[in-house]
């Protein structure tokens, strides 16, 4: 009877209020989040960056996570497809599928990239339908939240403005990309669509189509992701003697900190900048890619 007491006198102080909790599928989309939820939300990611979102097994964990989260923000099946199956089962008024938004379904839709969160206006629309979605289940937050979300714009205004100025010398530049994952950052800052050795979703083009892409035009930088086949990307930079760049979209070099989605556009602009660089072979800030196997017909078609 008195641990019966004791547990009513506990419950009876606790604030009915327990912490939100967002889950997100990837990291990016935690870092939009990062910017302005504060200490009131939880918010976690479901991958890891070195997770690959495109061909993902989803794990009994990983179920539950979504199950028990208030919020699931993902990107939407043209690049999650493997979570597809999961989020119908959800409660749908518990989900936000960020690549049907209205102001970015369109974007998508027209290019095929469902890498929607490197193009910073998509970030803010995104960061306003959770803000949003929050506020109207915890009014308390309101005031807060909307002066958190508020600074997050302002400040991503004007850094998309001094890396505007600082990419504009590469926008004359003729791109080679492993992965077309930079679709909406390159369209955002006005560079030069990227061609691509894969298709949209990450699985590796033919021998021949490598091959016409290779022989149609001359490139000034090649970019590879931490994904990618060390010696094939190593390979076709020395044949189009360019600088090797290692992008990582899913920023799984930013550390912890309170403005990480900034952190990712200005790491991936830091990046892209040694593409003017003469061609030492630098990799970039990761030094190495990954080992892989190398795609099947690279080597007939390089060699």
């Amino acid at each position: 009877m008195k641990h019966l007491l004791f547990a009513c006198i506990y419950l009876l102080s606790c604030p009915a209020w327990s912490e939100m909790l967002v889950v997100t599928t990837i990291p990016p989309l935690k870092f939009i989040l990062d910017e302005f939820a504060g200490d009131d939300i939880e918010v976690r990611t479901l991958l890891s960056a070195q997770a690959e979102p495109h061909h993902h097994s989803m794990r009994v964990s990983e179920v539950i996570l979504l199950e028990q989260a208030d919020l699931v923000l993902w990107v939407g099946p043209q690049l999650e497809t493997y979570l597809s199956n999961t989020i119908a089962k959800l409660n749908p008024e518990k989900v936000i599928t960020a690549s049907a938004l209205p102001d970015i379904e369109k974007s998508v839709t027209t290019s095929g990239d469902p890498h929607i969160w490197l193009n910073p206006d998509h970030a803010r629309v995104i960061a306003s339908e959770v803000a949003g979605w929050i506020v109207a289940r915890e009014p308390a937050l309101q005031a807060r939240i909307l002066a958190d979300s508020t600074r997050f714009n302002t400040a991503l205004t004007t850094l998309a403005e001094e890396l505007a100025v600082r990419l504009a010398p590469l926008k004359q530049l003729n791109i080679l990309v492993d992965h077309n994952a930079f679709y909406h950052f390159f369209l955002y800052f006005g560079l030069n669509e990227a061609v691509s050795l894969k298709t949209k979703d990450g699985l590796a083009k033919s021998a021949g189509q490598l091959r016409h892409v290779l022989d149609r035009a001359a490139y000034d930088c090649v970019i590879a992701e931490p994904h990618s086949s060390h010696h094939r990307m190593q390979h076709i930079a020395a044949n189009a003697n360019a600088p090797l760049i290692v992008l990582d979209p899913l920023g799984g070099s930013i550390e912890a900190s309170r403005h990480p989605y900034r952190a990712l556009l200005e790491q991936l602009a830091t990046d892209l900048e040694k593409c003017l660089q003469p061609n030492h072979g630098s990799l970039g800030p990761a030094e190495q890619l990954d080992e892989g196997t190398t795609v099947t017909g690279a080597n007939q078609v390089l060699d």
